[in-house]
């Protein structure tokens, strides 16, 4: 089995490229280093929206300004200097044209720039408008994600298509990596003939599946792109972990069984795409939020949501704020009416804009408030989930 090469940087330039005249005027942008290329940005606070209700927000340490709290979540966080691009997801504040947003970001807003943009938000109109407290996900340089661009400011021409291959491209080459290995151990390493053949099956289908992710991933919204990539990531730890302990321990039925359960999502991804489907299915959920009168509560919490698998054993906080930021929904509640992919999934409710405050919360294994959603109960056309507050609200600690 051939090696996939690691992506060589000179290929990822037309990612990031300024026009002829913005070139003259400054130096081009560096690219993006393989591990940062999808960066998640918290969603910015909108300045048209009230800050939560004292109620559902943690005290505040004496020494901590109360204007802090209502800051927008991205100004916060400050990208690595060395990059050139990350991926920005925010929450419009006003209707705009994806045009005037691209703009604003400092993108140039081309029709293939455009057509990617759209097809990385679905949510976009057919006239090209994003409506209000809609949230969009894009890769623009990092130099825009702190404040907009001015008019003055040069445009950058980002390949908003090819840098979504890139990020799902990451695991295409470990499912390489990891299938080169594993044609490299001895039979001695398997506990049975028939476990060689069983494993490597296994991984082939990773693999593939690996595959068709980055060849589909311009056209894939930002959120399944995501998931799909949390889920190939999620198979191939496994994989490699097998892998590393063949030394010492003979793969056997145990450990195949427990790489088919971590590829179980990935085949059924494959599935879907070999017949012309998108790689995720999702259904639309309503959470209501009542209080202790029955009455349904009319300020405005937010509806997180994240893959059990990260709630149940979370190792990774980059990822988790960034799909946190991608998955949790849109509107606030009550009622809220999201969309959530079908399969084992937690959702909980909290305080609006705290992305990084719950990130933190589910590093730390406090999140308990949460519903598991399990994808046989998304059956009914919009299940209905109640939360009880202020018992099943999640607080979560003041950074």
């Amino acid at each position: 089995m051939r090696v996939l090469p690691v992506i060589p940087v000179l290929l990822l330039l037309p990612l990031l490229a300024t026009s002829l005249g913005d070139a003259l005027a400054q130096p081009a942008p560096r690219m993006a280093r393989p591990d940062r290329a999808a960066t998640a940005i918290p969603l910015e606070r909108s300045p048209d929206r009230a800050p939560p209700a004292a109620q559902w927000s943690a005290p505040q340490r004496p020494s901590q300004r109360p204007s802090q709290r209502d800051m927008p979540a991205a100004s916060a966080l400050r990208p690595p200097s060395d990059t050139g691009i990350v991926r920005q997801v925010e929450i419009v504040p006003r209707q705009q044209t994806v045009n005037q947003y691209l703009e604003r970001r400092g993108v140039v807003a081309d029709r293939p720039t455009v057509e990617a943009f759209r097809a990385m938000n679905p949510q976009v109109t057919t006239t090209n408008r994003i409506p209000a407290q809609t949230r969009v996900s894009a890769f623009v340089p990092e130099a825009s994600t702190g404040r907009p661009a001015t008019a003055l400011q040069p445009r950058a021409r980002v390949d908003m298509a090819q840098a979504a291959r890139y990020t799902a491209a990451v695991e295409v080459d470990r499912t390489s990596l990891i299938q080169a290995k594993a044609l490299q151990l001895p039979s001695s390493a398997y506990r049975r003939p028939v476990d060689i053949d069983q494993h490597r099956n296994l991984l082939a289908s990773v693999d593939s599946t690996a595959r068709l992710v980055a060849q589909r991933a311009p056209a894939l919204p930002s959120r399944e792109l995501a998931l799909s990539r949390y889920y190939l990531r999620n198979a191939n730890g496994v994989a490699q972990q097998i892998n590393a302990q063949a030394a010492t321990r003979p793969i056997g039925e145990p450990e195949l069984q427990k790489l088919a359960d971590a590829s179980r999502p990935v085949q059924a991804m494959q599935a879907r795409m070999v017949n012309g489907q998108k790689p995720l299915e999702f259904r639309q959920v309503t959470v209501k939020v009542r209080g202790e009168d029955g009455k349904d509560l009319r300020e405005p919490l937010r509806v997180y949501v994240l893959p059990a698998g990260l709630v149940d054993q979370p190792d990774d906080p980059e990822l988790i704020l960034e799909l946190l930021t991608l998955l949790s929904f849109e509107r606030p509640t009550s009622p809220s009416t999201g969309e959530v992919q079908r399969g084992e999934m937690r959702l909980w409710v909290g305080p609006d804009f705290k992305y990084r405050e719950m990130a933190d919360l589910v590093m730390a294994r406090g999140l308990t408030n949460f519903m598991p959603v399990h994808g046989h109960l998304l059956d009914a056309a919009s299940p209905d989930l109640l939360f009880m507050a202020p018992a099943s609200i999640t607080v979560p600690p003041v950074r």
